[in-house]
């Protein structure tokens, strides 16, 4: 939420950050296990992934985390420095052929018909999000209950167990009922400044009565 000086900070990142947290490793692995069942364990250098099935924007961004590990860095590794947009990318409908028989393998309580669709609809707005509070951006605008939803419904595909986890942990509704109201911000922002510049005009008035 975008904060002003006659405002508390609202801790939406420490409230949504160790559920992000979570969501991240969670998708990782998940990915991780297919690529390697697909392409072994150092799929990071196999060529039929790199020059098949990565994108040009996609192979650009595994090489630049392999640069930051460094040479010979383990996959592991190279995971490491993978940012979430990667893994996020990888279930845009260019990569349908990756999921089309292992999408119920790495998120197995996917519901018989589900496909890639429903996780990309899933990790879309969860990226969305990320990119916003990590860059200390408003999220003033966005239904960030609605985001936590998606994020622990992303973890729920994968692990019902953790997902119960998070909920019972989470403090996000609390956080919610207590953010500042679009009157509530008028009354503190908006009206002060016109007081000033009444105020302003006033002491002008009268300076010139002198």
């Amino acid at each position: 939420m975008q904060n002003c000086s006659r405002c508390p900070r609202t801790p939406v990142r420490d409230v949504t950050g160790p559920n992000m947290n979570v969501a991240e490793v969670t998708l990782r692995n998940a990915v991780d296990g297919i690529l390697v069942g697909r392409f072994g364990p150092t799929w990071h250098q196999d060529a039929a992934f790199r020059q098949q099935t990565l994108s040009a924007d996609g192979l650009a961004t595994l090489d630049k985390a392999m640069q930051k590990a460094g040479a010979n860095a383990l996959r592991d590794q190279v995971i490491a420095m993978l940012t979430f947009d990667f893994w996020s990318n990888l279930f845009r409908p260019e990569y349908g052929a990756l999921w089309r028989t292992t999408v119920n393998i790495a998120f197995p309580h996917l519901k018989h018909g589900e496909t890639r669709r429903e996780i990309q609809n899933l990790v879309r707005p969860i990226n969305a999000f990320r990119n916003r509070v990590a860059h200390d951006e408003p999220v003033l605008d966005m239904n960030v209950t609605d985001i936590h939803a998606k994020i622990v419904r992303l973890v729920e595909l994968r692990c019902a167990e953790t997902a119960a986890w998070m909920k019972h942990h989470s403090t996000l509704g609390a956080v919610v009922r207590s953010r500042p109201r679009t009157e509530m911000v008028r009354r503190q922002i908006l009206l002060p400044q016109s007081w000033i510049r009444r105020s302003c005009r006033s002491s002008r008035k009268w300076s010139s009565t002198l």
